[in-house]
């Protein structure tokens, strides 16, 4: 094939329309995402959505035939997808449906599709697309984290976003896309080119992998959870029972202080032992004095 030929055929490829679907979370993760961010919904909320939770799940699962769409992603430097503006008018349609007393089913249909929105965006692969090789390893990140979902614990986020607080809902998706976008270089050095891992204990549980996977569902699945709560508030929802509203901020664990070590005092000058010297021997018994011997004339009457 010629030069120009070849730069025609790579022109073509670059060109071609993408048809597959860029994945982030495969459907067992986002179900149990599901499942984890109602345990911390208020009570009355988390009712309505037990109850129609087929469509709550639902909602979560079916966008993500569309997932090569901007609207399921959102770049950490502001300049590609509309995550942000699409979770705001997400958030405004879902409230105008509870001001109409739209159906509840359908209500909780689009709180999963607003669910799935906001779980795209902490994606850690979702907030650039600095690196090249990223295809090649994406598909086998999500895989890895559907495998190691048995031994991630959910840790939940119990402070509420600043950006929340002020009820910017396009801040708080900026905010999101922030804190995962730190983790993206971070994932592609531990695979090669084929998906599998770059060397033995590249993603084994003390893994920088490993760990980015647990934050990043905890994250995910608390966003989640306050983007309803958030919502549920602000149509003054019934919030009694909610966990952590009104309670005490959690104990901070402190460790006692070690004893001191006693210091040492400036050493000694050792006196040399003694060399081992053998036992005095005994001093020889001495003789008997001998009497006198008597002189003559002496000793006879």
């Amino acid at each position: 094939m010629s030069r120009c030929a070849r730069a025609f055929a790579l022109l073509v490829l670059a060109s071609w329309p993408v048809t597959a679907a860029a994945q982030s979370w495969t459907d067992a993760t986002r179900s149990r995402m599901i499942q984890d961010a109602l345990k911390i919904a208020p009570p009355a909320l988390s009712e309505i959505l037990l109850h129609y939770a087929k469509d709550l799940n639902r909602g979560m699962l079916e966008p993500s035939k569309h997932e090569g769409e901007e609207v399921h992603f959102q770049l950490a430097d502001g300049h590609g997808g509309l995550a942000a503006a699409g979770v705001t008018k997400k958030v405004d349609e879902i409230r105008g449906l509870l001001e109409k007393r739209a159906s509840f089913r359908r209500v909780t249909y689009e709180m999963g599709v607003l669910a799935h929105l906001v779980s795209d965006v902490e994606f850690p692969l979702n907030a650039s697309d600095s690196d090249a090789r990223e295809p090649l390893y994406r598909d086998a990140y999500c895989r890895y984290i559907e495998h190691v979902l048995v031994r991630i614990p959910f840790v939940v986020d119990r402070d509420e976003p600043a950006a929340l607080q002020k009820n910017d809902i396009q801040g708080f998706v900026m905010e999101i896309a922030r804190r995962a976008v730190k983790n993206y270089p971070l994932i592609g050095p531990a695979f090669k080119d084929d998906g599998t891992p770059a060397f033995p204990s590249a993603l084994d549980e003390r893994s920088v992998p490993f760990g980015i996977a647990s934050l990043s569902y905890s994250h995910a699945t608390s966003d989640i959870a306050w983007i309803w709560r958030h919502l549920w508030g602000s149509i003054n929802g019934d919030m009694r029972g909610t966990p952590f509203v009104g309670g005490p901020p959690p104990e901070k664990v402190q460790v006692p202080p070690r004893k001191p070590k006693p210091k040492r005092g400036p050493r000694a000058a050792q006196t040399p032992a003694p060399s081992p010297q053998a036992s005095p021997s005994p001093a020889p018994p001495e003789a008997p004095k001998a009497s006198p011997t008597p002189g003559p004339g002496e000793g006879k009457p």
